[in-house]
Parts: C-alpha cells; structure tokens; sequence
C-alpha cells in the first residue's frame, strides 16, 4: 500500500491518503486528523477502507507518534543548543523552519541562529531519518553554509560529528570524529569555528 500525506491545513489538520498497489479500483482511503488529536474522520474519502480500515489506522496513529517524537526531540535539542550558546556569550534568537515530510506531513521545527562578535552560526533540522540515525540536525557557519558539524540522533541520544582542526580527512562529515553532545564539546566546535570565521 502506498501512502501520502497531505498538507498540513491552517486549522491544524492533517489530511493521510492511501492507494492500494496494484488496485484495479484505483480507490483512495482518505482520513483526516485534528493534531493532538487521535480521531479520524474518514467523512471526506472518496472510498470507504472497510477491512483495510483497522490496519490503515494503525498506520496513522504510528505516524502521528513519529511525528510528535521528532519534533519534540528537536525542540528540545534547540532549547539545550540556546542554553549553552547563552552561557558562552552568544546571542541567539529562534527561527522558524518548515519541513516537508511525506510521511508524517509538513511541519515546522525551530532553527537557532547565534552571534559572537561578527561570527555567525545556525542550527538547522536537516532530516527525520537517514540510514544510520533517526534525526540529523546541522550546525554550520554563515554565511557560506561552511564548516559544518552535523548533530545525528541514534542509540537514544544525539552525537556530534565534526572534522577538527586535529581530526584525520574524512569522506563525509557522518565520517567524521563522533564525540558526544556536552556543553564541553559544543563550547569547543563553537570556538573552532569562530577562529575559521576571523582567521588570523
């Protein structure tokens, strides 16, 4: 079965539509839900899901919990970030990032721009899922969207990944050295990437 996600409405409701592969009916199943809600309301589908409607619920409410635990994960993340950021001297100020997602709709998360003197730096949701974690978020020096560390959520926490003035070429920054996200070791990336900004 294939399944999209329609936009997210202005009044807060996400809208699931399911093809059956292979259906020679070519129906749709089409249920929508109030976020924060686990109603669905299937008064709008052009076909009624009868035996499939048990699994196609399913469906839904998993994807409803995905979608509220990525985006609880990242705004605690941005909150953590903002804090840190604040005791090092760093202004930040949030900024709102829309995310498409097919899977589990359209939705915004916060970026978090910090300033230091003339460096700038962002915080910024890159993806849900990617082959190896479950949430990628990157932090990178503007304006050039240069010197990147990636943060990656995997193993039940988030890890920094970032190529150090120190650290042997990698290929990729996934490749790069992964230390563990401290106050320490944010202090020390932030630091890194001020003196690459104001090279001497």
């Amino acid at each position: 079965m294939i399944a999209v996600v329609a936009k997210q409405d202005a009044d807060g409701v996400l809208v699931f539509t399911f093809v059956p592969k292979g259906d020679p009916g070519h129906r749709q199943f089409v249920a929508s839900v109030v976020l924060g809600s686990q109603e669905l309301d299937w008064t709008n589908s052009p076909d009624q899901p009868e035996g499939l409607k048990e699994e196609i619920e399913a469906e839904i409410r998993e994807r409803l919990s995905e979608r509220s635990r990525w985006i609880e994960r990242v705004e605690a993340l941005a909150t953590q970030i903002e804090t840190w950021a604040r005791l090092d001297d760093w202004s930040t100020r949030r900024i709102q990032f829309r995310m498409k997602d097919a899977v589990i709709g359209n939705h915004t998360l916060p970026a978090v721009l910090m300033q230091k003197e003339t460096c700038k730096v962002i915080l910024e949701p890159v993806a849900r899922s990617s082959p190896r974690a479950e949430g990628i978020v990157d932090l990178y020096l503007l304006p050039e969207y240069d010197d990147i560390a990636s943060i990656y959520f995997y193993g039940g926490d988030w890890h920094l990944h970032y190529m150090f003035k120190e650290s042997p070429t990698v290929n990729t920054i996934r490749d790069a050295e992964r230390v563990d996200l401290t106050p320490e070791n944010f202090e020390k990336i932030l630091s890194e990437m001020q003196q690459n900004a104001n090279p001497v």
